[in-house]
């Protein structure tokens, strides 16, 4: 489905031709999606692989490592200034957005290991 809608996307706003420049920034498309949708659709349609609990793995760890890559290329690369501009420093807003995000992860792994007793000693 994210293959899908992604090459859709890209077909709507007419980047098709921006794909195959074959830039910086189409190679890492490219990546993202060879290695992250159709390597891992691959991977679990074919009917020998499909069982094996190391495909199914290893074809989740692919889609995670996709999503990574587009997350990666929308904020760290596609958004880099172009040569001569002037540089960026974040706001402190920003800054505490991301600490506030990873608190609030923090905070979600600290009450699940808690409800569930994920790291209490075991009885004997």
């Amino acid at each position: 489905v994210y293959l899908v809608l992604k090459l859709g996307d890209i077909l709507l706003a007419g980047e098709l031709s921006a794909l195959f420049a074959f830039d910086r920034i189409s190679i890492l498309m490219w990546i993202e999606l060879g290695i992250g949708a159709i390597l891992p659709v691959a991977l679990l349609l074919l009917p020998a692989l499909r069982g094996h609990v190391a495909s199914q793995l290893c074809g989740a760890g692919l889609i995670l490592f996709g999503v990574f890559m587009n997350r990666f290329s929308a904020t760290l690369l596609a958004q880099s200034p172009p040569s001569g501009a002037g540089s960026y420093t974040p706001h402190i807003i920003e800054w505490l957005t991301a600490f506030g995000i990873i608190a609030g992860a923090v905070l979600v792994w600290y009450f699940a290991v808690r409800l569930y007793k994920i790291l209490d000693e075991p009885h004997e």
